[in-house]
């Protein structure tokens, strides 16, 4: 498997991001209305929660942190 790209990894957050505000608004709405529906898909284990999480590994995964103290220490 090829390695994922920049601007894949951002898109999978996005995504990750945009359905969850969309279910959470819609949820919302829908509670104003009177059907009483929970936000579950903010629960662990759920599709939203592991794109926005592995993303956010991918994307620091790719960044560079240099100290001397810490490498010192280390």
């Amino acid at each position: 498997m090829k390695p994922f790209t920049t601007k894949q990894i951002w898109l999978m957050v996005g995504i990750g991001l945009g359905s969850f505000l969309l279910y959470t608004a819609a949820s919302a709405t829908l509670s104003l209305l009177g059907h009483s529906m929970g936000i579950y898909i903010t629960g662990s284990w759920k599709l939203p929660v592991i794109m926005v999480g592995f993303g956010m590994f991918l994307l620091f995964d790719r960044a560079t942190f240099h100290s001397r103290a810490i490498n010192r220490i280390a």
